[in-house]
């Protein structure tokens, strides 16, 4: 996927978690951009390690800043309780060419915008955790991916660190009973 696909998928994702009410903050597009590699298998190509708050991408922050110095997005700063979020601007429909990448991604895009477009940053740090440990560590036994995740992350409960692995889990049945397949083409 080249850069301006990737951008036309990220403007997308962005639109639509606003749209269903997130607040779309950094975090927001670092996890749910996340949850997209590892569903469709990698299709942005953003490379995420386990970081402060969970998987993180310097390379998608970095794609963040371009898209906002293109003017494809602004921050939008409400309050000074939570951080600046994140909107797509009119200058994103200079990445309409690139609608059928998007289209190729929309129902994955679709299922993770309904799965963690109402969470705060706190969730989003325990479910995307518990995903890297799943997906990238491997590790198969329910309790040890929630000792791990309190291992890396101490400030985070062993209940709640369950129930992230939990819910990652019926995410994961959810996507797989779907049987969304974004059509990716071959790089």
């Amino acid at each position: 996927m080249n850069r301006l696909e990737k951008d036309a998928v990220l403007a997308h994702l962005i639109t639509a978690l606003r749209n269903k009410g997130s607040w779309c903050g950094e975090t927001h597009i670092q996890k749910c951009a996340f949850f997209l590699e590892e569903l469709t298998e990698r299709p942005l190509g953003f490379n995420f390690i386990l970081y402060k708050h969970g998987p993180y991408s310097f390379d998608l922050t970095d794609e963040l800043a371009s898209m906002r110095a293109f003017g494809y997005l602004n921050w939008e700063v409400l309050s000074t309780q939570f951080g600046p979020r994140l909107k797509a601007t009119a200058d994103k429909s200079k990445l309409s060419e690139y609608a059928a990448e998007v289209e190729k991604l929309k129902p994955a895009l679709d299922f993770i915008v309904s799965k963690l477009s109402q969470l705060g940053v706190a969730s989003l740090e325990r479910f995307s955790t518990a995903l890297f440990f799943t997906s990238k560590d491997k590790i198969e036994d329910v309790e040890a991916r929630a000792q791990k995740i309190c291992a890396v992350k101490p400030h985070i409960p062993i209940e709640k660190a369950r129930e992230a692995v939990f819910t990652v889990e019926e995410i994961l049945k959810e996507w797989a009973a779907a049987k969304v397949e974004p059509k990716l083409v071959a790089v």
